[in-house]
């Protein structure tokens, strides 16, 4: 959107809902394929966001960029059965229980604050994953440690090749309050990363093929 107050409107289950300077989604909206969304805030409340891949593996990577403020209340929901890259400039707020970001493969890159609040979930991958979802593979046989475990790569993008199921990235200060759970957890070039006694941070083989 540029500074001449230009507007777009879309349609959704019946609802018209203007996307100016932010979003505010109050509804179910569902995207086939993969969605590209770049606002200033999004602002979810008591809504859910659901991308669905279609099991496509041609299918690229979905992304919501905020440059100010993404925030979920009241038992919000962004999940795709596919990969997702969450990124911005400023924060990103999961308020409370219910509130949830989740995805086969899962990165949140370049905001200045993570807050995960009590109650809250990021996950990576889907813990009751269809088949239409995509399965990351952890290589957790091979003989040899893949090489990006080892050197991470500085970019942080979602890549179907890596081991890592959620990626914390270039991210300033992270508070978890609640739960972060991944087959493979990844937080890289961090400030400072607060898990107070509410917090969990779990790893477990879930939804996903070793190899």
């Amino acid at each position: 959107m540029t500074d001449d107050g230009c507007r777009r409107f879309i349609m959704v289950t019946g609802r018209r809902v203007e996307r100016r300077y932010k979003a505010k989604l109050v509804f179910w909206m569902e995207v086939y394929g993969a969605l590209r969304m770049s606002v200033k805030m999004f602002l979810m409340w008591n809504s859910r966001l659901i991308v669905d891949g279609e099991g496509d593996r041609n299918v690229g990577t979905s992304v919501l960029e905020a440059s100010n403020l993404i925030v979920l209340k009241e038992s919000s929901t962004i999940h795709s059965n596919a990969n997702l890259e969450v990124r911005g400039q400023g924060l990103l707020n999961l308020s409370g229980p219910g509130d949830c970001i989740e995805a086969q493969r899962l990165a949140l890159s370049l905001f200045y604050g993570v807050n995960i609040g009590q109650g809250s979930i990021l996950r990576g991958p889907l813990e009751n994953a269809t088949t239409d979802a995509w399965t990351p593979k952890l290589n957790c046989e091979s003989p040899q440690c893949p090489e990006e475990l080892l050197h991470p790569p500085d970019d942080c993008n979602v890549n179907a090749s890596l081991s890592f199921t959620l990626q914390i990235c270039r991210v300033e200060d992270i508070l978890i309050e609640g739960l972060i759970r991944g087959s493979v957890v990844h937080f890289h070039r961090a400030r400072t990363v607060t898990v107070p006694s509410t917090g969990t941070v779990s790893t477990a083989e879930m939804g996903t093929l070793t190899d």
